[in-house]
């Protein structure tokens, strides 16, 4: 009431409490530099005490603003839970200032006592660090230095856990710029830390991590096989794991069985789990899960030959990916809109969406595992667009990469946009087939019978073949690719 009316503090709020602010921050820091430190400290570690009692349902939202009054009390530990808990909520909507709080997390500890709880505290920041990293753009000797730096924390704790979560995100590192196969040694080192402990929440953190990347890596048999196991370790729960990678396994793994099912003939199925995905990601507000899974979309309408090609679905995922600034996340949205314009018959604005995915993914080192298909898709718009040398320059790229990742389920679709690009530049008829006997083979070895009818119908076309053509019929519309059976059904009757 004194100062007020002496113009050094106004009243912000009046109702449901008051709230006063400084008329002027000079007046602030005069204040606040005329106490003495300890007095200081003592007043920061008040107003964190009474923050906690009477706003426990905005803990989450005032996790920094706890962290910095903490800091200021000069009681480093405590300040550093809260800013990990700030990186936590920030995480939703901004990934960069997630990470901001997290360094902060881990620089405060630099010094500290190292005991347990000093130890836990920093490797977990330094996890989270790779783990969003990753999705971010991480410059891959920072990527290391943080795996190493963790590392050494993690050892120094009798508790494999803290561990096992480091190596599956620096694992993660690794898998988004594109090193798939150095991202499955990790991953299957942190599955078998999983295997000498109990805790469930553990299990289904590392099976997961290992089946994510095994979605990619093995024959889809396999892939699924392995994310049966993480569906068995979940137990229907959407918590569990979630203390380890600060997401509902249950609703990633779900997304991922999409993609999976997606390539292994089974259409229907695979847009039943992205239904569940979603589900299960958008009342916790998982952006990172709900993007992926929305990206899923538009594919499985391309496949199909169905529906309005899902441009809805990836222009959400891409509003949520640039809103966070998640790079991993951006690349498989524009992955999306490239598919839906090429569905709608937009081949020039799919060539663009393909183009800047790419330039995205490979300036800022995220989303990489996805490079092969990129390019199958850039080759597939360049064609509907009458660049048929710039299709065949994609496919050809498309299939260097998948080699080189050692990703065989990427290989076959390339294989084919490379056929149909070749086809397009009139080379012989026996080069073409070559390549599309080469990704028939793939297929039944491997077990992604999705695209079987795609290349049978190539080879109708190059052999000029009509039971060819009926074969591929009958397969679309055993892997539910209705649209495109009905294309083929016309294509025959006429």
């Amino acid at each position: 009431r004194a100062l007020g009316p002496a113009e050094l503090l106004q009243e912000a709020r009046h109702h449901p409490t008051p709230e006063y602010r400084f008329w002027h921050p000079l007046t602030q820091e005069v204040a606040y530099q005329t106490l003495l430190a300890r007095r200081r400290a003592k007043l920061h570690a008040a107003v964190a005490e009474a923050l906690t009692e009477h706003e426990a349902n905005r803990l989450d939202e005032l996790a920094a603003v706890l962290a910095w009054h903490w800091e200021r009390a000069g009681r480093t530990l405590e300040a550093a839970r809260w800013s990990m808990r700030s990186g936590e909520f920030a995480v939703r909507s901004d990934l960069t200032e997630a990470q901001r709080r997290w360094r902060a997390a881990a620089s405060m500890l630099l010094d500290f006592e190292q005991t347990r709880e000093p130890l836990e505290v920093a490797a977990r920041a330094h996890t989270r660090l790779l783990q969003f990293g990753a999705r971010t753009g991480i410059d891959p000797a920072e990527a290391e230095r943080l795996y190493a730096q963790g590392r050494a924390l993690a050892e120094r704790l009798d508790d494999i856990r803290p561990l096992g979560a480091l190596v599956i995100m620096a694992g993660s590192v690794k898998f988004w710029r594109g090193d798939v196969q150095g991202a499955l040694l990790r991953v299957q080192e942190a599955a078998q830390l999983g295997d000498r402990t109990e805790d469930p929440d553990f299990q289904t953190a590392v099976r997961y991590g290992l089946a994510f990347v095994r979605a990619y890596t093995a024959p889809p048999a396999e892939a699924l096989a392995a994310t049966d196991l993480v569906l068995a370790a979940a137990d229907g729960d959407p918590e569990r794991g979630a203390a380890f990678l600060g997401y509902s396994v249950l609703a990633r793994t779900r997304q991922v069985r999409a993609g999976i099912l997606a390539r292994s003939g089974r259409l229907p199925d695979a847009a039943a789990e992205v239904e569940e995905a979603l589900r299960l990601a958008r009342p916790r507000t998982e952006t990172d899960t709900i993007a992926w899974a929305l990206a899923v979309i538009p594919h499985l309408d391309w496949l199909r030959g169905e529906g309005d090609g899902g441009l809805g679905a990836a222009t959400e995922a891409l509003r949520l990916a640039e809103e966070t600034g998640n790079v991993g996340a951006l690349v498989l949205a524009l992955e999306g809109v490239a598919l839906a314009h090429l569905a709608a018959g937009l081949p020039s604005q799919a060539v663009n969406a393909c183009e800047r995915a790419l330039a995205e993914a490979r300036e800022r080192r995220s989303g990489l595992f996805e490079e092969a298909r990129l390019l199958v898709h850039l080759a597939s718009a360049r064609l509907a667009g009458g660049d048929f040398g710039g299709a065949r320059s994609a496919a050809d790229d498309a299939v260097s990469v998948a080699r080189q990742r050692g990703t065989p389920t990427d290989e076959c679709p390339a294989l084919l946009a490379r056929a149909r690009a070749r086809r397009a530049v009139r080379e012989p008829p026996d080069i073409v087939a070559g390549d599309l006997g080469t990704a028939l083979t793939l297929a039944s070895d491997i077990g992604v019978l999705t695209y079987e009818p795609f290349i049978r119908e190539e080879l109708a076309r190059v052999r000029g073949d009509d039971t060819e053509l009926r074969m591929a019929l009958r397969l679309f519309s055993a892997i539910g690719a209705t649209g495109h059976a009905r294309r083929l059904e016309a294509d025959l009757v006429s």
